[in-house]
């Protein structure tokens, strides 16, 4: 035990895979989080009424709010940036700025697709504070029940997983929690070191029976925990519990780190008993 305490604070790793319907994150580093790669996408240009298509690269602006909303078939990607910045496009060796909220619109209904083509999925980045999922809610103006159901976490897992104190390029498994339908995970909005870092995969269903589109979750959280809420219909969030690392990737579950205190603790035992009959034939 004497031995983990002088060592500080074990390094931890947390990885999260989900499937979901909302995402958002604030922009940390504006390079990780360009778009490449989109093609026939529609561009919604907010406050001025401008749709146009797309082919190239988009650029959040450090600091930006962006927001992955899968609707049926379709997903919707808000990018706002903060203050005077401006998010930029890259279409070919030229290079458009602009400034306010945008809409890009990716799959089936998107106005730019043309006739029988088809969606294929597409990896987007993740690179920030972020937001799994939201809080159901009941729309105005709509007698839809499934609307009040759009932009839920639908299934997950978190793996928490620990560096060894001497081996810093393994890692050992720490512990494993499951994310159930409904629930809100997030990291610390404290920090700009602290985030979500990997990629969202959009896959496009084909309207055929149980094969829908859907929004897959999958990177590594560097922060010292997640909170992870649950909901009710009416958008109320309930308990809310925390996933410390840690706690978790304690000294005491270091593979390495257990072997050197059971050799320390034998070590400590055949001492004591070495002493213990020396000093009984010296009397």
């Amino acid at each position: 035990m004497s031995i983990a305490l002088m060592l500080g604070r074990p390094n931890a790793l947390m990885l999260i895979e989900a499937r979901t319907q909302y995402l958002a994150f604030t922009v940390s580093q504006a390079e990780s989080a360009s778009m490449p790669r989109l093609t026939d996408v529609s561009l919604h240009v907010h406050g001025t009424g401008e749709h146009r298509c797309l082919s190239g690269i988009v650029e959040p602006p450090l600091k930006s709010h962006v927001r992955y909303r899968l609707i049926d078939d379709t997903l919707l990607v808000d990018i706002v940036p903060s203050e005077s910045a401006t998010t930029q496009l890259r279409v070919g060796r030229g290079v458009q700025r602009l400034s306010g909220p945008v809409t890009l619109t990716i799959g089936p209904t998107s106005r730019c697709l043309p006739p029988d083509a088809v969606v294929r999925p597409i990896r987007l980045p993740v690179h920030g504070e972020a937001t799994i999922g939201r809080a159901p809610s009941r729309p105005e103006n709509t007698d839809d029940p499934v609307a009040a159901f759009q932009g839920l976490l639908l299934d997950g897992s978190v793996n928490v997983f620990g560096r060894p104190v001497m081996r810093s390029d393994q890692l050992y498994p720490a512990g494993t929690f499951d994310l159930s339908g409904g629930t809100i995970v997030s990291t610390p909005l404290d920090s700009p070191t602290h985030g979500l870092y990997g990629h969202v995969l959009f896959e496009p269903g084909d309207r055929s029976p149980g094969r829908f589109a859907t929004l897959s979750v999958s990177g590594s959280a560097v922060t010292p925990y997640l909170s992870v809420a649950r909901t009710t219909l009416e958008g109320a969030s309930g308990t809310e519990d925390k996933i410390v690392a840690a706690l978790l990737a304690s000294f005491f579950r270091d593979p390495l780190l257990l072997t050197v205190q059971v050799i320390f603790a034998l070590f400590v035992t055949f001492l004591n008993l070495s002493l213990t009959g020396f000093a009984a034939r010296r009397t």
